[in-house]
């Protein structure tokens, strides 16, 4: 299938980690490096109160409370929560850490929810619940026309906003902490003076916090790296070791925004694996977190178009849509109406008109959202491509094949000439091109582009990622409609193995490669594996996005052709293709969708033969 690039745009990642992508400089991670670090710590922590006229900001020395300092019974992990707590606090006159009695221990089940991706309470029941899930993103929803490449690789699949730059926060705070030792000291206070040891404990549990923010941020480059390369199972163990860092670092009973951003790009990932379920569920998480923070309107706003995102995978189309203008409303009114993430919003919105029928709205939204990104970005930025090939998928959707050209080798030229020859992007959109030119029958030209996406998947990705096993997907199509058959099978067959090993059997990418397989057969005429193979791949469609989706149709409507036309059950096919059009009518695809047109005329002409050979029975012919 065309990669449908739905969401290929991002801001750069670098901006919220360290600039050291080299992974193999991050090490496995000990979580218990704060309680090990404060071990040694007297079990009470005191509160010290700066003077209004210091500025948090800089420059100013802490000065002693009125009160002076107060002794206060608490135990090493209140210690780290509070300190952590107090470097986002916006007021001047604020304690750098309270007792555990004095703040409460307001401990739940958040963070054991978050991390297991259970779902905390909801604040976004107004939308439809989660029925089934699997599929993906704008780079991923399988057709039932041909197999579809997952995320583009290059990181801009999605936005994220980072809550605080934390290491910089933690090594000012330690800045003050010096200054507030030097205070004391030049006030003539002796190293073993009560207040200069509690100070320099409040050094030493920040110094343990701020290691500890370090570590996660290693952490969450590491990841990044792995997802760029579609490393996606390691991208998450390294996102989840981060994870377990920072509640161990905010403490398990709070929220806090830094912890809902690494939720988000789990659940992101997770996303675009197809595990749906999961995805939302961290997802859901994040948005709770992110809601509950004040002035966090463009990651909540991220959050809740990445929730769209799922429910559009997913084909709950009408979820979808509520979400994504949502996150519409949240941007425009942070970003204005020229912005590209708010070019991101309308795309996404048009992409689910596109799938409901509505392609002349769709379009439009699809033009505004690339005059914005052009406006704002440039003619031949990378966002621009990524535009350009959701148009062109549009196109080719509609039968409109030579502006799905037109659309595709714009992108082509643009992702060359900003990414180079090799690049994942450049592969996808060679992958397109190749569709192109499968359907006019020019098989030579599909073979060429399809051996070259291929080329650099392989180079780029691995043998094993998914999309290498995409590409030859698609070249055994070229194989399957020149009469090739035995190269198909042997191709498909690889496919298969390397899907379901990597994927599991209930995989929508499964789906697609055993509906290909079964029309291997049914042009060798040996319809008897045909149907079953037909039939496996139904059942793995609904098993996989639920009975409604509207590639659960377009499979239907496959096989009620083959029942028509192969074993003349016209009483199945007619089954199948009413089954087809509920579905469509279920997601309010217009009646003059081509899908739709097309299934509506084969119900009539079966009933129409129906109605003949009963009358011929009649008659007595």
């Amino acid at each position: 299938m065309a990669l449908k690039c739905m969401e290929t745009f991002d801001t750069d990642d670098s901006l919220m980690h360290n600039n050291n992508n080299d992974v193999s400089f991050v090490t496995e991670i000990n979580t218990s490096i704060i309680s090990d670090a404060n071990a040694s710590f007297l079990n009470e922590v005191q509160t010290l109160t700066y003077d209004k006229k210091s500025d948090y900001d800089g420059g100013g020395v802490p000065a002693l409370a009125p009160d002076k300092l107060r002794m206060q019974n608490n135990n090493n992990d209140s210690i780290i929560s509070t300190l952590s707590d107090s470097l986002y606090t916006p007021e001047k006159t604020r304690p750098v850490a309270v007792s555990a009695k004095k703040r409460g221990h307001r401990r739940n089940n958040n963070f054991h929810n978050a991390r297991h991706g259970k779902k905390l309470s909801s604040k976004i029941s107004s939308h439809q619940k989660l029925d089934r899930v699997s599929s993906h993103d704008n780079s991923s929803r399988p057709s039932s026309r041909q197999s579809h490449f997952s995320h583009s690789t290059d990181g801009r699949d999605y936005n994220p906003l980072l809550t605080h730059d934390e290491t910089r926060e933690y090594e000012h705070a330690l800045q003050r902490y010096g200054d507030e030792l030097r205070s004391l000291r030049k006030a003539g206070y002796t190293v073993d003076h009560p207040e200069v040891v509690a100070a320099l404990r409040r050094v030493h549990a920040l110094e343990s916090i701020a290691d500890a923010v370090r570590q996660s941020e290693e952490l969450h480059a590491a990841a990044h790296v792995y997802e760029l390369k579609g490393s996606h199972d390691l991208a998450l163990k390294k996102y989840k070791k981060a994870l377990d860092l920072k509640m161990g670092i905010f403490g398990e009973g709070r929220s806090h925004p830094s912890v809902a951003l690494t939720l988000h790009k789990i659940g992101v990932v997770l996303w675009k694996s197809g595990a749906y379920d999961d995805a939302f569920q961290y997802l859901s998480n994040s948005l709770e977190m992110y809601k509950a923070s004040q002035g966090k309107d463009l990651e909540t706003a991220e959050t809740v178009h990445s929730i769209g995102l799922v429910y559009l995978s997913m084909g709950q189309f009408n979820s979808a849509m509520g979400y994504f203008k949502e996150a519409l409303k949240l941007r425009t009114g942070v970003r204005g109406n020229d912005h590209p993430d708010v070019a991101r919003s309308l795309i996404s919105i048009g992409m689910v008109l596109d799938e409901k029928g509505k392609h002349t709205k769709a379009m439009r939204h699809y033009r505004d959202g690339l005059l914005m990104q052009k406006a704002s970005l440039g003619g031949d930025h990378v966002d621009v491509a990524a535009t350009l090939n959701v148009i062109g998928v549009a196109h080719e959707k509609w039968g409109e094949y030579d502006a799905a050209m037109e659309s595709y080798s714009e992108a082509l030229w643009i992702y060359r000439s900003c990414l180079g020859n090799n690049h994942v992007d450049v592969a996808v959109t060679l992958n397109n091109v190749g569709q192109i030119h499968r359907y006019w029958g020019e098989f030579t030209e599909a073979m060429k582009a399809y051996q070259e996406a291929l080329r650099i998947m392989r180079t780029v990705l691995g043998e094993n990622h998914r999309n290498v096993a995409t590409a030859v997907h698609n070249i055994a199509l070229v194989y399957t409609y020149t009469k090739d058959y035995d190269k198909a099978i042997k191709l498909f067959r690889e496919v298969l193995r390397a899907q379901r090993d990597a994927l599991g059997d209930e995989h929508v990418d499964i789906a697609v490669t055993l509906e290909s397989f079964g029309e291997v057969y049914e042009k060798k005429q040996k319809y008897d594996r045909a149907v079953r193979l037909y039939t496996k791949a139904l059942r793995v469609r609904r098993l996989a996005l639920g009975k409604h989706h509207i590639y659960v149709a377009i499979t239907l409507d496959r096989l009620g052709r083959f029942y028509n036309d192969k074993l003349h059950d016209k009483e199945e096919a007619l089954r199948r293709f009413t089954e087809a059009l509920e579905v469509y009518q279920f997601n309010n695809v217009r009646q003059d969708h081509p899908y739709v047109v097309a299934v509506l005329q084969r119900i009539a002409a079966v009933e129409k033969s129906m109605h003949e050979y009963d009358a011929d029975v009649a008659a007595g012919c």
